[in-house]
C-alpha cells in the first residue's frame, strides 16, 4: 500500500474502517429496529464514535510526516544550511520527506553556485576598473611627459637679470 498516492491511502483506509464497523454491526447480536430505541442509538452512537476514532488513528499515523513537512517548512531559515527532517522508515510521508531534504540541496546548491558567481562577477569588475584606471594614469603621465619642458642639464633661459646701480 506505500507505492499508492496519498489520496488513494486516505480512501483505502476510510474503506477497511467502514468495512469492519459493517461488519461488526452485521455479525452482533445487536439489530437496529424499525422504530430506534433509545439502548440501539447508543449502540450505533458507540459504533460511529470507535469507527471515527479508529478513522483518525489510521490516518493521523498516515499524514504524519506531511505534518512534520509542513512545520519544517514553516520554521526553516534559508541562510542556515544543513536543515533536514529525519527520514521515517518507508511509504509515502517517507519519499515527501526525501523529497523535501533534496529540494534544500537543491536550493543551497544553487545559492552557493549563485553567490559564487556574483563574486567572480564583482571580482572581475574591480579588475576591469583597475585596469582602466591604470591605463588613464599611464595616459595623463605620458601625456605631461611630453608637454613638460625639457631642462635636464641645460641652464634655463629666462629674463635677462638687471644689475642694479
Amino acid at each position: 500500500m506505500s507505492h499508492l498516492p496519498l489520496y488513494w491511502r486516505v480512501c483505502l483506509t476510510n474503506w477497511a474502517v467502514f468495512c469492519v464497523g459493517t461488519l461488526v454491526l452485521a455479525l452482533s447480536p445487536a439489530r437496529v429496529s424499525e422504530r430506534v430505541l433509545a439502548s440501539e442509538a447508543v449502540v450505533l452512537a458507540v459504533g460511529l464514535v470507535v469507527m471515527a476514532t479508529l478513522n483518525a488513528l489510521l490516518l493521523l499515523r498516515s499524514l504524519a510526516p506531511i505534518d512534520r513537512v509542513i512545520r519544517t517548512m514553516d520554521s526553516v531559515d534559508h541562510l542556515s544550511p544543513d536543515q533536514r527532517l529525519p527520514t521515517p522508515g518507508k511509504g509515502a510521508g517517507a519519499r515527501l520527506v526525501a523529497s523535501y531534504n533534496a529540494m534544500l540541496e537543491r536550493l543551497e546548491t544553487e545559492r552557493s553556485t549563485s553567490n559564487a558567481k556574483a563574486l567572480a562577477a564583482q571580482e572581475a569588475e574591480r579588475h576591469r576598473i583597475a585596469q582602466e584606471l591604470h591605463d588613464e594614469v599611464g595616459q595623463s603621465r605620458a601625456c605631461l611627459g611630453k608637454h613638460r619642458p625639457r631642462h635636464r642639464g641645460k641652464r634655463r633661459m629666462g629674463r635677462p637679470q638687471v644689475a642694479s646701480a
